[in-house]
């Protein structure tokens, strides 16, 4: 079932007149377009609309509509002038038109309200004394947990283009390894020009952690990259709105005896959980099983992560694998395992990797290159 009829049968179903959406996210799972920079600008606001029938229309400010019209988006697009007043006035305005001009000043209409502004949604309710904003957030959750064939593909070429991103930035590494003078810093803005070459069309966290500050989950890059030692390179891109999300480890020169056991203590876990993804199965036990078998391993695993969560319009997204969430595996829902755990040392070993639920199980999305074992960089390569 394509997304739009998906939608059209939720706003059927529920006896709503449409549905209005506020966040980027649902905003492009509804549409299929990407706003520019729109979670970088919060205070500049949009809104989706679908009415009952299936009829749609985008609400941007007056930067925004050649970007829309520029995704194929043929249906209407409206634009308001953010200099009309203090925001949001010039929005609310604006949206107050359009609903007047589709006679819908009463009724229900379907909000993401988890993705607004309390006091703007407040507003709208004032403007509106006769419509029902009914927070529609868990029932798109649990929409957009089920993927199309054509989200899938997206999310996998998305995986592709990030591992042939780092690829090509680790070429350039490699050449440096006889002496070291690669910084932290060039090696990240390498990698986000190579994945946007080999595809990508958008780029959101992306960071590398190297030698004795692995133990850290996040650090600004700054240094050069050592000439021996572990590093760790988190990254997540989009196609065409679709996000894949990843984190890799590498070694430049012999790895010690410690990282490889690391390394290979995280692959158990990691076997495990791959073992698990299959319909019918509940994301808690998957959590629970790996907290399990990691303490029987004396394997210290990061539990505070959880063990993976969905992927799709945003980088994160339901379904999660954690303790508490008992959401059914199902066919169509895209998984992004997430195993971090720590050598004795305190060494963070983390790793991450996209699949697809199948009938029979799943299916690895991020197949391009396998990075169950350490990579390691000694130098000039002709091949990867």
């Amino acid at each position: 079932m394509k997304i739009q009829d998906k939608l059209n049968t939720f706003i059927k179903n529920k006896g709503l007149d449409g549905l209005l959406l506020f966040g980027p996210d649902n905003q492009t799972y509804a549409s299929g377009v990407v706003l520019p920079f729109a979670n970088q600008y919060p205070e500049r606001h949009s809104a989706f609309i679908q009415y009952t029938g299936g009829s749609r229309l985008f609400l941007v400010p007056g930067e925004w509509d050649q970007a829309v019209m520029d995704q194929n988006w043929v249906e209407p697009v409206r634009s308001y002038d953010e200099n009309q007043s203090v925001p949001p006035s010039a929005f609310l305005n604006a949206l107050q038109d359009i609903l007047k001009e589709q006679q819908l000043t009463t009724g229900k209409l379907g909000v993401d309200a988890y993705q607004v502004d309390a006091a703007l949604l407040e507003k709208a309710r004032g403007l509106f004394p006769q419509i029902q904003f009914v927070e529609a957030d868990k029932a798109l959750a649990a929409m957009r947990m089920i993927k199309t064939d054509e989200e899938i593909a997206l999310i996998e070429a998305a995986g592709v283009a990030a591992d042939k991103g780092l690829i090509g930035a680790i070429n350039h590494l490699e050449g440096a390894v006889p002496n070291p003078g690669y910084t932290v810093a060039e090696l990240i803005e390498r990698i986000r020009v190579h994945i946007i070459e080999h595809g990508g069309t958008g780029i959101g966290f992306l960071s590398s952690v190297q030698a004795d500050k692995t133990s850290l989950y996040y650090l600004p890059p700054k240094g050069k990259v050592t000439s021996q030692g572990l590093f760790r390179v988190n990254y997540t891109n989009s196609q065409n709105g679709y996000w894949f999300n990843a984190a890799r480890m590498l070694v430049v020169g012999e790895p010690t005896r410690s990282q490889v056991k690391g390394k290979q203590d995280n692959q158990i876990l990691k076997n495990l959980a791959v073992s698990l993804l299959k319909p019918g199965t509940s994301c808690s036990s998957i959590f629970n099983e790996v907290k399990q078998t990691a303490d029987k391993n004396s394997i210290k695993f990061l539990s505070e992560n959880g063990a993976g969560h969905g992927l799709g319009a945003s980088e994160i997204e339901a379904p999660f694998l954690t303790a508490d969430d008992e959401t059914i595996l199902a066919k169509g829902m895209v998984i992004c395992l997430d195993i971090t755990t720590f050598t004795p040392s305190g060494v963070m070993i983390q790793s991450k990797d996209a699949y697809e639920i199948t009938n029979e199980g799943s299916r690895l999305l991020s197949w391009y290159k396998n990075w169950d074992e350490l990579y390691i960089i000694r130098g000039f390569r002709s091949t990867h």
